[in-house]
């Protein structure tokens, strides 16, 4: 499945946002990844140590009130590069991946939503969605969940793995 929107699940206390700030360290590692983070500030600093996100310029904090403007920057920075004022140049090819994490979205994952991270996806995005059940993002629409989304579920100690069917059509909803 091409341009997915990656739906993480799981329980409260699961581990969701525990593994996304690790999975977003690691990635902004790499000086070829931005890594944008949407979530919940205290969050993030409860998880990650100030000596692991110092110098991490190509990882990106925005908060849930700003989500729909970090997606649509995402968008932009995997179709442009930015040069050394903060300008797109969109004739120079992107050379770097760009990541998004939206956790815990089920605050605003409305339609509007869901199709900015769709753009988002198609635009070569890697977008990551962490909630607590598919429907937070699906709204009950499970065809598109279907269509647009690689489901999984994470449990306490565990990376997330793809969800079973039956997770996907009941223990999550």
């Amino acid at each position: 499945m091409e341009n997915v929107i990656n739906v993480v699940v799981g329980r409260p206390g699961s581990g969701k946002t525990s593994w996304a700030c690790q999975e977003a360290i690691t990635l902004a590692a790499d000086v070829n990844n931005i890594v944008i983070y949407i979530g919940r500030q205290q969050e993030l600093e409860r998880i990650v140590s100030e000596r692991e996100y110092a110098g991490r310029g190509n990882l990106r904090f925005a908060g849930i009130p700003n989500a729909g403007a970090a997606i649509g920057s995402a968008i932009d920075l995997a179709n442009a590069v930015e040069d050394e004022n903060g300008q797109y140049d969109s004739d120079k090819a992107p050379h770097q991946m760009v990541y998004l994490f939206y956790d815990q979205c089920r605050c605003d994952a409305f339609h509007g939503r869901r199709d900015i991270l769709e753009a988002a996806a198609k635009a070569g995005v890697i977008v990551y969605v962490i909630c607590q059940s598919f429907e937070q993002v699906d709204k009950g629409d499970v065809e598109w969940l279907k269509k647009n989304c690689r489901c999984m579920v994470i449990s306490k100690g565990r990376p997330p793995r793809n969800a079973l069917p039956d997770e996907m059509m009941s223990k999550y909803r």
